[in-house]
């Protein structure tokens, strides 16, 4: 049993390595530059106050420092070693380390699990040579950790001298990454920004310490307001959940770019990392729902981390822009389209105080706000002011060309002058990003934290994105029921055929076509006679979960005469498809009314546990996989909001003349299966395709229901324990 396999969270094998009181250095050499030589410099340089031990195999001393030739003469209970030697040595040097019960260890080394081959056994080794053992490895290939708070760089990169960070200056943001190019690029980006940055962790392979671990930690550091990462893999999905809980718990932000969307990356993100990539889809609704802020670049990563460093209280409201250009101003728009952001309606009061400032022939003040040829260099100053004092704007997007450095000055320094008075972020955009900005502009800039890009584009990508996140944290979250199946599921096995399943989906509420299982032609004929023709026959086993290609299936049949026909040639078709399978009879339905046909569906992800899938139905699905992700715990609202994100959202407005459907009564059964999904863990995953939503107010019916159950899911922790009261 390896470590990777323990349920619990370890933030205090984490606190060892980021803040320890004695450190190691294993594997100095007498040749400069090697890394257990950079790495005791950086000690030296930094003046760490502990004690440091090297330990090597062929160098007396380093610097001022003496060396020791073995692990075993460390004095017991140091908190840190960093291993800076070959792959080769290192388990057995993690063992030498835990008998001396040293806390944990910083792995620089590659040629692990990232390697493939017999390099993924190494990391194996790695990972069983600390199990049960109160001690922490991050790494292997760890690019290493810094912390910024108190001047501490295990790494092997030389640099200048750290200075333990001011009070004044913290909480910080602290960065983890599975990428050490990763690491160093955001970390770089934020404090060009004069962001600061509490931590820099180095994951590497995580062949022992992973993610959920490091952000335990995280959550309960005062030093650390946001937490920004970059993933290739979440090793330990659950755990990784209930870390995000505990930031959540603490108000810190959790804001994470994870590679991965599409097949190549995923291939290219196992080739780094040595981890096999999961279901991206899944990760991204269950992650969200939780309180992560996903976001799809690198720009975002930075952009987003920052707005909620300085906004630690997201916009749950869409901006006002304010701009000197008509051309922006669609500019703007198309781009708001693109992030689906819709810009809200300025209130009559800010529209006035706006337009008394502006000359005759301006066009009239809408969102975004054209100030023409501004007149009065305080004009956007003011502007800003009555726009983020409108109720109905989230925060404020100020677009303009740079426009020469005594234009540009003059008009932000009346914008810096209200900025206290505004509770609300304040972006800004200055076009030319060839034009550099004048320097006393970018003092002030920095000097008032204010959130500078040169493309509005890229601004409204991380307004969209923050905004949505504070809507998804200021939402209610829906207590679950546990649905009663009663004994639904009695006797079942790995499929249910589709009569049980509709059993079930009935006694949820869910409406299904009026119909009985025939164990006989006859009785097939009673049943039809009693529904009405014309009626549907299905061949029912638990053996056929795909009817349609065995030929199990007739519709539309009109008389007792066909019906008779059909039901022969139905039963000699199944069986010469499959000629062993057990069948429990014939379901007779009455034929359902045409409507717009919509994909239900959840899914029980080996780690990820439910998910719920929606959809439009047909070729919608088929062709365009037109489909929405989501936690199982939303509400009928919440999934109503969510089916008019699909892409083919504007049949719901009656499109050329069609009906407006249901989509209440499609949100509840959504809803319904949620509940279902969350209280039993053994259905492992349901499709209801398709489910058939009739005019605004007149339901849905569900023609066709999948269940599956699985051994393994009925081991899964229960859904509903997530979900607060």
């Amino acid at each position: 049993m390896t470590n990777n396999s323990r349920p619990d969270l370890r933030p205090h094998l984490v606190k060892r390595l980021l803040k320890p009181r004695s450190i190691a250095v294993i594997g100095v050499s007498s040749k400069p530059g090697a890394p257990g030589q950079v790495c005791a410099a950086l000690l030296e340089r930094d003046g760490f106050s502990g004690p440091v031990h090297l330990v090597g195999r062929n160098v007396t001393e380093v610097g001022k420092r003496q060396t020791i030739t073995n692990i075993g003469d460390l004095p017991k209970g140091i908190d840190l070693a960093v291993l800076a030697m070959p792959a080769v040595g290192v388990a057995d040097a993690v063992r030498e380390c835990v008998a001396r019960e040293i806390g944990g260890a910083v792995v620089f080394a590659s040629g692990f699990a990232e390697a493939g081959g017999d390099a993924k056994s190494a990391q194996e080794a790695l990972t069983d040579a600390v199990a049960g053992a109160e001690f922490g490895i991050a790494g292997p290939n760890s690019f290493g950790l810094t912390n910024y708070v108190d001047a501490i760089d295990i790494g092997f990169i030389p640099g200048r001298r750290l200075e333990p960070l001011a009070a004044d200056r913290l909480p910080g943001v602290a960065i983890i990454a599975q990428s050490g190019a990763m690491l160093v690029h955001a970390q770089s980006a934020l404090a060009a920004r004069s962001v600061p940055v509490s931590y820099r962790l180095s994951a590497g392979n995580e062949a022992d310490l992973d993610l959920a671990d490091y952000v335990a930690y995280l959550a309960g550091d005062a030093a650390v307001g946001t937490i920004a990462l970059y993933a290739e893999h979440i090793r330990r999905p659950r755990q990784f959940l209930d870390a995000i809980a505990l930031a959540q718990d603490a108000n810190k932000n959790v804001v994470m770019l994870h590679a991965g969307r599409g097949q190549r990356a995923q291939q290219a993100a196992a080739s780094h990392t040595g981890a096999i990539a999961g279901d991206y889809a899944v990760m991204a609704a269950l992650v969200s729902d939780a309180g992560v802020l996903l976001v799809r670049t690198v720009e975002e990563l930075v952009d987003c981390a920052e707005v909620l460093h300085r906004y630690p209280v997201p916009p749950s409201l869409a901006p006002a822009v304010v701009t000197t250009s008509g051309a922006m101003c669609a500019v703007t728009l198309d781009a708001c389209d693109d992030v689906c952001l819709d810009l809200p309606v300025i209130s009559a009061q800010a529209q006035s105080a706006i337009m008394t400032r502006l000359p005759p022939f301006s066009p009239p003040v809408q969102n975004p706000v054209d100030l023409t040829s501004l007149p009065d260099l305080r004009l956007i100053a003011d502007a800003t002011k009555a726009l983020a004092d409108d109720p109905a704007v989230g925060s404020v997007l100020i677009a303009v060309p740079a426009g020469g450095g005594n234009m540009a000055i003059g008009w932000l320094r009346p914008l810096t002058e209200i900025l206290p008075t505004l509770d609300k972020p304040v972006f800004i955009s200055v076009l030319g990003e060839e034009e550099p900005l004048p320097d006393d502009f970018m003092a002030l800039i920095r000097a008032k934290g204010l959130l500078l890009t040169r493309s509005p584009e890229r601004s409204l990508r991380a307004i969209a994105a923050v905004t949505g996140y504070g809507r998804l944290l200021t939402r209610s979250r829906s207590h679950l029921v546990p649905a009663d199946l009663g004994d639904h599921l009695e006797g079942a096995s790995a499929i249910l055929p589709e009569w049980k399943g509709k059993a079930l989906l009935r006694s949820l509420g869910i409406d299904v076509p009026l119909g009985k299982l025939a164990a006989s032609a006859d009785e097939a004929t009673r049943i039809a006679a009693d529904i009405g023709y014309p009626v549907v026959l299905k061949v029912q086993s638990a053996q056929l979960a795909h009817k349609t290609e065995a030929g199990a299936v007739a519709l539309d049949i009109a008389d007792e005469k066909s019906l008779c026909r059909v039901h022969a040639d139905l039963v000699d078709r199944v069986r010469r498809h499959h000629p062993d399978i057990v069948i429990d009879g014939v379901l007779v339905e009455g034929m359902a009314s045409k409507g717009l046909e919509f994909v239900v569906g959840a899914k029980r992800d080996p780690q990820w546990g439910p998910a719920l899938l929606v959809g439009l139905g047909g070729i919608y699905v088929e062709l365009l996989r037109d489909v929405r992700l989501l936690p199982v715990d939303l509400t009928p609202e919440e999934i109503e909001a969510e089916l008019r994100q699909l892409k083919g959202a504007g049949l719901f407005d009656g499109f050329r003349g069609g009906n407006v459907p249901d989509l209440a009564a499609v949100a509840q059964v959504v809803s319904a299966i949620g509940c279902l999904m969350a209280s039993c863990p053994q259905i492992s995953e349901i499709d209801i395709n398709p489910l058939v939503a009739f005019g605004k107010g007149s339901g849905v019916i569900a023609l066709d229901a999948l269940i599956a159950l699985g051994a393994d899911a009925a081991t899964e922790t229960d859904a509903l324990a997530r979900v607060p009261a």
